[in-house]
């Protein structure tokens, strides 16, 4: 029992130090590659600069900066799609006005659809707020139930509380479902095939080009539900960048 106890502490203090070390291995790396990266684009090297930053994004690290000098690589090869993928990651932690006014002048000359400023921009506002409506919502829903069991304890009318408490759960519910953040998507496949259902044997409603941001709904096994010209179609996983 002792042997079985001492092996299972030497356990509980190895495996700790072991995950600490790899994960010091992991951030060191990623450091270095980008120096690499950034020295290759500094250099005009763009696809070899390119290939050390996908090396980077695979491992799930990144930079503002990275993201837009991807941007700027693929539009010198002419993909639009990762053009618009690695410019709306960049836009998204940046909130940069010029970013936003790139995205919308290559939308307008691709003829690309859903990229939509003005709702971008109520969209950010309602991320940024809908936290305090919660909480307001919180405290005055908390309040009026305070409310309605002194009303109740005296033995008066309690009607109108139990409205307006009823109103602020239902406003309190109505901006928590709302609260959720939209997961936008850029065809990358070119044709993309928008389908009425999640199977390969459904109708083909739409074949659409590369590079339009489309709003994902759902998903299913291998399909996505979008948004597409007030349409709820499907979509195959591999056909579509989410951002």
């Amino acid at each position: 029992m002792a042997y079985k106890q001492e092996v299972f502490l030497k356990f509980c203090i190895i495996v700790p130090i072991l995950f600490c070390s790899f994960s010091v291995l992991g951030q060191k790396y990623a450091p270095a590659l980008l120096r690499q990266g950034d020295s290759l684009y500094n250099a005009k090297q763009y696809i070899q600069s390119l290939k050390c930053y996908r090396e980077i994004a695979r491992e799930g690290q990144y930079t503002p900066a990275m993201w837009l000098k991807m941007a700027y690589i693929y539009e010198g090869l002419g993909q639009i799609s990762e053009t618009m993928v690695y410019l709306e990651k960049y836009n998204k932690l940046t909130r940069d006005a010029g970013t936003s006014k790139k995205i919308l002048a290559l939308a307008n000359q691709h003829k690309l659809s859903g990229y939509d400023p003005s709702k971008d921009f109520w969209d950010e506002i309602w991320r940024k707020f809908s936290p305090w409506a919660t909480g307001l919502l919180m405290a005055i829903s908390l309040l009026l139930f305070a409310l309605l069991i002194r009303e109740r304890k005296k033995g008066k009318s309690s009607a109108d509380v139990v409205t307006a408490m009823v109103i602020a759960m239902v406003l309190l519910v109505a901006v928590t479902l709302r609260s959720e953040p939209c997961q936008m998507g850029i065809l990358a496949a070119s044709p993309a095939y928008l389908m009425d259902a999640p199977s390969s044997g459904s109708n083909l409603t739409a074949q659409v080009s590369e590079g339009h941001r489309v709003r994902i709904l759902s998903e299913h096994d291998v399909w996505l539900k979008v948004f597409w010209e007030k349409q709820e179609l499907y979509i195959r996983k591999t056909a579509i960048r989410p951002i």
